[in-house]
Order: structure tokens, then sequence, then C-alpha cells
């Protein structure tokens, strides 16, 4: 799919720093197939982009999403970044957070913690999509 160079600008694009390792992992994987060698810390990352009914909810969300960091064992790390361009294309909200492995990101989503999060994000939300790797 190609897109229209009216709507790929720089002005539209955001970019969210992963952490220096995961990144460096990332491009292992992607440009020497270097990954899963013995020793080698596995990493398994969920993405979450969320577009509120209300975007002035996002940042309650933040707060909301931030607070499972102390809360769940499972989550090796969290960051949550609210948009700041405000795009026709832009999502309100991105939480990456990553796992030692896919039990891991289970046992996080089911923690009573998540589910109460969960409970009051999805009457709130207009669009959600996810990524997980």
């Amino acid at each position: 799919m190609s897109w229209p160079a009216s709507n790929c600008t720089a002005a539209t694009l955001m970019v969210i720093p992963a952490p220096v390792p995961l990144a460096k992992r990332c491009f292992q994987n992607i440009h020497s197939g270097d990954a899963g060698e013995q020793g080698e810390e596995q990493v398994f990352t969920h993405v979450v982009l969320m577009k509120f009914d209300d975007a002035a909810d996002a940042a309650k969300a933040r707060s909301l999403l931030e607070g499972l960091a102390s809360a769940i064992d499972e989550i090796a790390t969290l960051t949550v970044a609210l948009d700041t361009l405000r795009t026709p294309v832009s999502y309100d909200l991105c939480m990456i957070s990553t796992h030692t492995d896919v039990d891991a990101l289970r046992a996080y989503q089911s923690h009573p913690a998540h589910l109460e999060v969960a409970g009051w994000l999805k009457p709130r939300l207009a669009a959600r999509v996810v990524v997980d790797y």
C-alpha cells in the first residue's frame, strides 16, 4: 500500500523512543539474526494505541496505566505517552510494555489491577490497536 505524500510528512509522524537495550535488540533481531543466542535475555513487547471518544480522558488513562507498573510484577518495563501533534490520523495514547515472555503478558492481562483499569478504559475508547512481538 502506498500513501500519498500529503498524508506522510514529518509533521504527522510521532516517534516514541524505546529503551536502548530494546532498540538494540530489535535491530539485532531484524538485521543480524542474533536473537535467541544462549545467554541473551528474551523480551516480549506489547504495544497499544488508544483513541478516546473524549481526548481529555487520555491524561487520566495515562495515570491509571502508569500505576500498573508498581502493582503487577509481570511488567518488566512500561512507557505511556500522550500524542502531542493531534493530527487527523493520530491516536491519543501509546502504551508500550515489555514482559519476559508471552505467559508474563497473559498474567499481566488477567491481573485484577489490569482488569480494573481496562474496565475504566473500554467504555471511553473510540478505537484501540495492538501489536505484540
